[in-house]
């Protein structure tokens, strides 16, 4: 039987959840006033994108691997990446930073279950720091893409709101 939850793990799981989403935010005002290339911009989203993938594979997809054995768990993956792709043209083709959007949306899915997991199984601080991590240069990349993209956002204001409600 497995033991109850206490308010303890309940708050830190509020907690690390925070920490992990926060980051956007954070990486949002470090978009606002720092002034980055577009070779550094896409380093530092290149960046966040190898560490967000390392952490699904070392705690989920090897996870998986052993619960539900190689062939489900490549099928998950391949059918995971065709809904991002899909959705990623239909929002490029909407334009104004949807495409953004609709990827912090979508990149949250796969976060949330692999701090859920981790919790669960014991890395917790580990997964949400890197999760955390990665999520500082997508809140820069999309800041910057949302107040200089075609249909730009002129109210700042209205974008950090949007970024720090949306992780």
């Amino acid at each position: 039987m497995p033991a109850p939850i206490s308010f303890n793990d309940i708050f830190m799981v509020i907690g690390i959840t925070l920490f992990a989403g926060g980051t956007s935010f954070i990486g949002a005002l470090i978009g606002k006033y720092v002034h980055f290339s577009k070779s550094v911009l896409l380093f530092l989203t290149t960046f966040g994108a190898g560490i967000l993938i390392s952490a699904a594979i070392f705690e989920m997809v090897i996870q998986a691997e052993k619960s539900i054995g190689i062939i489900s768990t490549f099928l998950f993956f391949i059918f995971g990446a065709i809904i991002f792709t899909i959705a990623d043209i239909i929002a490029v083709k909407k334009g104004g930073g949807a495409d953004i959007l609709i990827g912090i949306g979508l990149d949250t899915i796969p976060e949330s279950f692999a701090i859920g997991a981790s919790i669960a199984a014991g890395p917790a601080f580990a997964i949400a720091l890197l999760i955390g991590i990665q999520n500082i240069p997508e809140g820069i990349a999309a800041y910057k893409e949302m107040r200089t993209g075609k249909t730009a956002f002129k109210n700042s204001k209205k974008l950090f709101m949007l970024l720090g409600l949306y992780p």
